[in-house]
């Protein structure tokens, strides 16, 4: 288990961090940095990951990402077609979807371009005026 003094050594930095900001957390921080820490070391296997992931932060599992590229184009189609229906809501997340799937096709990080383009929405639409969400999730 040599691998989990960093892992903990990262939460707690993380840990720190959220509370340097003054970002509040959804559980107390003994147990997100007991679940980080738990991520962290099966990070590496890829179905010990994913499962992980999806038990412990309740994310959907996709078993495969052809799957995940399918569902993401679907979602943007649909997301599209809600500019011609007068009742539905095109919502951020609808904005995001093309960053996602164009982030399978080349080789850029589609969670960085997201938490970027959040926070410089979030601060240019005066909801808070901490720019480090530009570089940092809430």
């Amino acid at each position: 288990m040599d691998g989990i003094a960093p892992a903990i050594a990262q939460n707690l930095a993380k840990a720190a961090w959220d509370g340097l900001t003054g970002r509040e957390q959804e559980e107390n921080r003994a147990k997100e940095i007991a679940k980080g820490t738990a991520l962290n070391m099966v990070g590496g296997l890829p179905v010990a990951r994913d499962i992980g992931t999806s038990w412990l932060k309740g994310y959907d599992y996709q078993y495969s990402p052809v799957l995940t590229v399918m569902k993401k184009g679907v979602d943007m189609l649909e997301a599209g077609s809600k500019a011609f229906d007068e009742d539905a809501e095109f919502t951020r997340r609808d904005m995001y979807l093309p960053l996602e799937l164009l982030s399978y096709g080349v080789p850029i990080p589609s969670r960085a371009m997201i938490i970027a383009t959040e926070g410089v929405l979030r601060n240019i639409e005066k909801e808070t005026d901490d720019w480090t969400e530009v570089i940092d999730r809430p």
